[in-house]
């Protein structure tokens, strides 16, 4: 990826944005609000490879997360300055299965509690 860029650089430009319904649209909504802007919609997709790919095919900038992002397309990716983070939480049983909880380990090893 390339170096960073701040969401204000992008706010003259219309974006791709995600539905209302889908839980990324807070994130950019958010992201873009603490940069001081209200971004502008090119297109509402449901799905962030659709987001991705219109996004490179230079329809306006998207806000995905990073492993979202597929190999062929890392030149086009840019990290936001400063980063975003959301919040992510792990439901379980009362007793959690060994998949279950190597995949909280890894969200603790990746994350902020």
């Amino acid at each position: 990826m390339d170096p960073g860029v701040q969401h204000v650089e992008l706010s003259d430009r219309p974006w791709v944005l995600y539905a209302r319904e889908v839980g990324l649209s807070l994130v950019v909504d958010g992201a873009c609000a603490t940069a001081g802007f209200t971004p502008q919609a090119a297109a509402r997709i449901h799905y962030t490879d659709t987001a991705v790919e219109l996004a490179v095919a230079g329809l306006g900038p998207a806000l995905v997360p990073g492993n979202m992002i597929p190999q062929r397309f890392a030149g086009h990716a840019r990290r936001p300055d400063p980063p975003v983070q959301r919040e992510l939480a792990a439901f379980t049983r009362p007793d959690p299965s060994p998949a279950a909880l190597a995949f909280i380990e890894v969200l603790a090893e990746h994350g902020t509690l």
